[in-house]
């Protein structure tokens, strides 16, 4: 599973340095940590890679309860996400993620020698999802504000015009096993525009073994300022 996730400077850093990502006018990316239904940075397919905010969670079968995960094994077969995978995909630039173990001590895993690495995801726009309305634009919702601030996550767009992402998830590697059964589903860097862009490419990639992640624990409290 991936529940929680986290972004730090060196995040920052990457995303303003990427001079090949357009950025949408207002672009949010507080430092610290994600939850479901906090408003974060994805990257999508435009004309060209494109970063813009959108809610964690789709809207689920309980309130209160947004689904943040699919399977990468079984999302292109899954009504629900059947359509996303097709023509929606997206992917998330992160830091670190988290995980708790059977003792529900929190672990924090990291990729060796990346200060960024890439989950992959799918979207929903808000007029796909029932009982939403079309969504606006990134420039509608969020105008000319500060492009990055920090401290805790920006508030979300309202739920009637929010695009919303999942985060994939498959089968846990040798490093991941003894927390839990499940991980997120990494993308390479170098791949992002072939996970993005290219359909086949993209089926290929939800069939790879994420590398190896190194895993802290006790979980101590990162200071991002």
């Amino acid at each position: 599973m991936c529940t929680a996730y986290y972004a730090d400077r060196e995040l920052e850093r990457w995303l303003s340095d990427q001079e090949n990502i357009r950025k949408t006018t207002g672009l949010l990316l507080h430092k610290g940590d994600f939850r479901p239904s906090d408003t974060g940075v994805v990257l999508v397919r435009e004309q060209e890679n494109t970063a813009v905010n959108m809610v964690w969670g789709i809207p689920g079968f309980e309130k209160g309860r947004p689904i943040v995960n699919a399977r990468a094994e079984t999302a292109l077969a899954k009504p629900l996400f059947a359509r996303s995978m097709r023509l929606q995909r997206c992917v998330i630039p992160v830091s670190g993620f988290y995980e708790w173990d059977r003792d529900k001590q929190k672990v924090t895993f990291t990729l060796p020698d990346h200060s960024v690495f890439f989950l992959a995801g799918c979207f929903q726009k808000a007029g796909d999802i029932p009982g939403r309305r079309t969504g606006m634009p990134a420039e509608t919702l969020f105008g000319n504000r500060t492009s990055v601030k920090d401290g805790s996550a920006p508030p979300a767009p309202s739920a009637t015009t929010a695009d919303r992402y999942v985060i994939l998830t498959t089968a846990a590697n040798e490093s991941m096993l003894p927390v839990h059964d499940r991980m997120p589903l990494l993308i390479p860097e170098d791949r992002i525009g072939d996970y993005l862009f290219d359909y086949n490419a993209a089926k290929e990639l939800l069939e790879t073994v994420p590398p190896q992640l190194s895993a802290n624990r006790p979980y101590e409290q990162l200071s991002f300022f």
